[in-house]
């Protein structure tokens, strides 16, 4: 006797029942699902990748989290750039924190970027502030597809939770041991970018006030010809 799979979570288009695993159109609604996902605020992504590891066998589930992952944060990457950059930039000169950030990433490069994608920061945030501060593409896409794994804990997380894995003791263990990697990973992560972001902070503070000191003062320099001028 097969063993028993729970019916797909995935509802059907036209308002089914659900969708069959083997249908080419099923793993095409957690793609669609993660995409639309990957733009702020919007948040679910964790639910639908469990999800996908309930309905798929752990590879398959993994494949189609990555494709709606990568695809979605592209999508994330190109809105933001060419849709926000001036947004970014104004926020960026008003915003402390987000200033900070965007400089701290534009002068870390590759590293900086991987490390924010494995850190407590929201993965599409992260994203929208790449590519509203400099970040090329080429860059996002390799820190992007270096922090899958990241992505894939969810997924195993529903895996364990199939009918066909409950009281299999070495499921249960790679779970936990996988939680608590995933866990260790992101608060180590994000311990560091924030000492970066705390170290980097003077420099960052001096060379703004700087910059508005110099704006002031060519701002001010027309006046003070017109008044030369005039007297």
């Amino acid at each position: 006797m097969s063993p028993y799979r729970p019916p797909s979570p995935f509802p059907c288009p036209d308002g089914g029942q659900g969708v069959s695993r083997t249908s080419v159109i099923a793993p095409l609604i957690p793609i669609a699902l993660l995409i639309t996902l990957s733009f702020p605020p919007l948040f679910g992504h964790e639910l639908v990748a469990m999800l996908a590891g309930v309905t798929w066998d752990f590879p398959v589930a993994c494949v189609i989290v990555a494709v709606g992952t990568l695809l979605g944060e592209i999508a994330n990457y190109f809105t933001f750039k060419h849709a926000c950059s001036a947004r970014g930039a104004k926020m960026e000169a008003k915003d402390i924190s987000y200033g900070l950030l965007g400089h701290v990433v534009r002068e870390g490069g590759f590293l900086i970027v991987l490390v924010v994608r494995y850190s407590a920061i929201p993965p599409h945030f992260a994203t929208a502030v790449f590519s509203t501060v400099g970040v090329s593409f080429a860059v996002f896409a390799a820190a992007a597809a270096l922090s899958l794994p990241k992505q894939f804990v969810p997924v195993y997380v529903g895996y364990a939770l199939k009918p066909e894995n409950a009281g299999n003791t070495t499921s249960e263990k790679i779970e936990k041991i996988v939680l608590a990697a995933s866990i260790a990973v992101t608060i180590a992560a994000y311990i560091w970018i924030n000492r970066k972001m705390k170290a980097a902070r003077p420099d960052y503070i001096y060379s703004r006030r700087k910059a508005r000191q110099l704006t002031g003062l060519m701002a001010a320099a027309p006046r003070q010809a017109a008044s030369a001028a005039g007297n």
